[in-house]
């Protein structure tokens, strides 16, 4: 069975963030929707792309995924935020969150991430001190059900990190190499 991602896009996100692990999740047969928590299916990026989602969350029942990710950017942090609940409903039932660059310090602030390593945009690591999250200056990081992504220019190693937490190193070491990565 194949495990689903959905991809949360909301205006403002970072263009190669959300679509660059999209991308691979995708070459290696991972089921992946992006999807809107905006009241559109397009939505704008940090950089003006406008993206046409395959969904919109309130088509979604966001408990048939495997995997939530967020992208950072300049999203606004509320859009996550507002999404509290599902996280702990993902964390209860032992299914993975995928945060990368500021969208782990939203996670950092509703608490998710207290006492976990993890890493996020290096400029907002501050945010991570104050939330008692344990910050690592490298591209990816695994702690339980969070894997997290320092920022835009770490999204091949962030998405291979979720690549071999669930489908297995090999298959992100065969996927690096078709890359030339």
């Amino acid at each position: 069975m194949s495990q689903k991602i959905a991809v949360l896009l909301a205006t403002g996100f970072e263009d190669a963030e959300a679509l660059v692990p999209t991308d691979l999740f995708r070459r290696v047969e991972l089921e992946v929707d992006l999807i809107s928590i905006e009241d559109s299916e397009i939505v704008s990026s940090a950089h003006q792309v406008k993206v046409i989602a395959d969904k919109q969350i309130k088509q979604v029942d966001l408990s048939q995924y495997d995997v939530i990710m967020l992208p950072g950017g300049k999203v606004d942090p509320n859009k996550y935020i507002a999404l509290s609940e599902i996280y702990q409903q993902f964390i209860n039932n032992n299914k993975r969150i995928a945060a990368i660059c500021a969208a782990p310090t939203v996670l950092a602030k509703l608490g998710l991430l207290t006492n976990k390593n993890a890493v996020c945009y290096p400029s907002m690591r501050d945010n991570f001190s104050e939330n008692n999250v344990i910050y690592h200056h490298v591209p990816a990081v695994v702690d339980g059900a969070f894997i997290t992504g320092r920022g835009p220019g770490a999204a091949f190693d962030f998405a291979l990190t979720v690549i071999s937490e669930l489908l297995g190193v090999e298959t992100a070491e065969k996927l690096k190499q078709q890359l030339y990565y």
